[in-house]
């Protein structure tokens, strides 16, 4: 096999990959429920409308468009890890370790939120040098509503 400047364009057969994923976990035990096939297709549908939004910004100025991509990608992993504490706080039954994750958690939460307002605010003045007004509502509308998956 050759190595190509496109590889990462390559389409995959979606479902050879799940069974891949699927036999690995079999294999080290791990159940994979419903709400996570469901929270993994939800996840992949984000993730074309993102790369549908990338593009649309991309007309526009490339490095934006990486911006808004990073912005998504990455509170959307510091959401997944808030939830997957709370998670944990909740099925702990030590009182004490309950009330240090929970402590844990509102730390991380509210420095998540710090971080995003000041995302938003970078995010919305680099719209601005490119979009007209009446899209960059819109554009931030998508933003946002791509950033929650669940």
């Amino acid at each position: 096999m050759s190595s190509s400047p496109f590889w990462d364009t390559w389409d995959v057969d979606e479902r050879f990959v799940r069974q891949i994923i699927e036999a690995a976990n079999r294999r080290a035990g791990r159940i994979i429920t419903d709400e996570d096939k469901a929270r993994r297709q939800r996840k992949m549908r984000n993730a074309e409308k993102v790369k549908e939004l990338a593009i649309t910004i991309s007309k526009k100025n490339n490095s934006v468009a990486e911006r808004v991509r990073c912005y998504i990608r990455h509170s959307q992993e510091m959401e997944e890890d808030i939830r997957k504490l709370t998670k944990d706080m909740y099925e702990e039954m030590d009182p004490v370790r309950r009330a240090a994750l929970q402590v844990k958690t509102q730390t991380i939460k509210d420095e998540f939120d710090k971080k995003l307002s000041k995302h938003r605010e970078v995010l919305h003045s680099d719209l601005c040098t490119y979009f007209p007004l009446s899209e960059i509502e819109r554009l931030e509308e998508r933003i946002e509503k791509l950033r929650k998956i669940d």
